[in-house]
């Protein structure tokens, strides 16, 4: 297993993105999971679209980018006799990526489906507890994910992301290939 202290290319573009978000929200405590949810997935809406791959979600209200098995998709689509990407012409994916807020058995059941996923990287962000500083919840969410992704294939790529529920200044990463 190789882990990385720093990020390079789309990993970093993914959590610098993240980080100016909640690091920029003027009511970062005040606000709901479902909102998280939704300003996160359009930040990466936007750079999925930004690098040219087909981004297929929930959020997106048009039925030909509904969302597949994972909350957000990167779709390496070809282009179809009207030169519009589709999915029939489906040449692999760029990123597979689940966001979950709460709960060890919530956060493993989205990240396993990651570990399955063949994508050339595979992204989970999570929201973790930080008002208690003798309960490092991040580092137990970090190691069951690992753990999690030792059992599957070799060689993929996985990008864990922490969003705290007070700081939102201790946003965190954990970057591996296993």
């Amino acid at each position: 297993m190789n882990r990385s202290k720093k990020l390079f290319g789309i990993e970093f573009l993914i959590y610098d993105r993240i980080k100016n978000l909640v690091q920029t929200s003027t009511d970062y405590q005040q606000t709901k999971d479902k909102f998280w949810t939704t300003e996160i997935n359009k930040e990466l809406i936007n750079l999925g679209e930004q690098l040219k791959y087909a981004v297929y979600t929930s959020e997106k209200k048009d039925k030909r980018y509904a969302e597949w098995l994972y909350d957000i998709i990167w779709s390496m689509d070809d282009l179809d006799e009207k030169n519009e990407p589709t999915w029939r012409n489906f040449m692999g994916l760029g990123l597979i990526c689940e966001v979950e807020w709460g709960g060890y058995d919530n956060i493993l059941e989205d990240f396993t489906k990651l570990t399955v996923g063949d994508a050339d990287y595979r992204v989970m962000i999570v929201g973790y507890h930080d008002e208690k500083p003798q309960e490092d919840q991040w580092e137990d969410i970090k190691k069951l994910c690992m753990k999690a992704s030792e059992y599957k294939f070799q060689n993929y790529k996985y990008l864990l992301i922490g969003l705290p529920w007070v700081d939102s200044s201790k946003i965190k990463f954990h970057s591996w290939i296993f």
